[in-house]
């Protein structure tokens, strides 16, 4: 094994890469026994999609930790001897080329370093497409292990510091569904609908024209055909979890990646996050509630006061675009109002909702009601 010969620490500002996909090859596979060592220089020429860099601050050639999204890895070679292969928000330390992996099997090389621990290479059809990094116990780098590989998830989409029920990272888009800008009010939807009740898509039109069978607009009888609540022959949601079934969610139905939040993860952004008022956001004349991901655990679950924010920040624009109920729209910029996935166990003809008006919490509201979906990807 061979020892790190080179240690640099230092303090980055770090970005998300959007997705990036390829033609697979047609070629038969490479049934050449893999050599039994390859020096770093050798393994980067595997995937040419990585980029030489002259510096370990590029964003564009970062490689996001799969567990948390907070640490990030950079791959490429920094000058003519040296690679930064780990990081994080505040330190990442670099290898010689020269540093020798050693063979698993065909797709699989380990570097283990006393100290430091080991990192393990893995290849997909002879291409470099993540790496594992295991610190030794009681290593200063513990906190930054797991497993490291390209972003899947698109540039409109950012991590917050919220995590899904699995525990893993959970993505918010950071524009409304059916909007084309972050403060945009987008499209409204009752839940369990997976289009609006109106002719067209991205955004309330001044004059609404109904759909078929929806001229009293956001109402129970649009929504199911009686003038009060009547469950779907086919309820649309999970009856073991109260989750809304794929096949309900308008986000899903726009995105198959995407869906629409669970009332728990709404909570989990209330408490998560630095929430701060907007009257005028990006000089647009929307208000509504920028929420930041949280600088450190004080300011979660905070609302306006704090110091060293700025739209530069990891972040979304949540508009206060209101709700439409039957035919007319109310609390347009003045009401935040966001559906959740969420049934409300308790009262199936409501489902559960980001609210703000008199303060800002999870409520619960009548499924015709017409609302704004923030998607989420995980």
């Amino acid at each position: 094994m061979k020892k790190l010969l080179s240690l640099f620490l230092a303090v980055l500002t770090i970005g998300l890469l959007g997705s990036c996909s390829k033609e697979e090859s047609e070629s038969e596979p490479d049934l050449t026994p893999a050599p039994k060592t390859m020096t770093m220089a050798e393994i980067l020429a595997t995937n040419p999609d990585i980029p030489e860099v002259d510096n370990a601050v590029s964003p564009s050639n970062a490689w996001i930790n799969q567990a948390n999204p907070d640490y990030t890895a950079f791959i490429g070679i920094v000058d003519e001897t040296r690679v930064y292969i780990l990081g994080s928000a505040t330190c990442y330390f670099g290898i010689y080329m020269s540093d020798v992996f050693e063979n698993v099997d065909n797709n699989t090389y380990s570097g283990s370093w006393e100290g430091y621990g080991t990192i393990i290479v893995h290849l997909t059809e002879g291409k470099f497409t993540s790496f594992d990094y295991q610190p030794e116990p009681g290593c200063k780098y513990e906190s930054i292990a797991g497993t490291y590989a390209a972003s899947t998830v698109s540039d409109d989409f950012v991590y917050l510091g919220v995590k899904n029920a699995a525990g893993k990272p959970l993505y918010w888009s950071k524009m409304n569904l059916g909007a084309t800008c972050a403060w945009g009010y987008g499209d409204y939807y009752a839940w369990g609908e997976t289009a609006p009740y109106y002719e067209g898509i991205g955004g309330w039109p001044e004059t609404p024209t109904w759909k078929t069978g929806k001229n009293s607009g956001y109402s129970w009888y649009s929504y199911c055909g009686e003038e009060d609540f009547a469950e779907w022959t086919t309820k649309p949601y999970d009856e073991t979890t109260g989750i809304l079934l794929p096949a309900y969610d308008a986000a899903t139905i726009a995105n198959a990646s995407w869906r629409t939040p669970t009332a728990n993860e709404l909570q989990d952004l209330l408490d998560s996050c630095y929430w701060e008022w907007a009257d005028d956001y990006n000089s647009s004349a929307v208000k509504g509630y920028i929420v930041y991901k949280a600088k450190n655990d004080e300011d979660k679950g905070q609302f306006d006061g704090k110091t060293g924010y700025t739209t530069s920040d990891p972040h979304i624009f949540l508009p206060v675009a209101g709700n439409i109920m039957d035919t007319e729209r109310d609390g347009d910029n003045r009401d935040l109002v966001y559906w959740s996935s969420t049934v409300n166990a308790e009262t199936p003809s409501e489902a559960k909702l980001l609210l703000y008006g008199m303060g800002i919490s999870i409520h619960s509201l009548d499924r015709y009601r017409g609302l704004s979906i923030r998607p989420v990807t995980d």
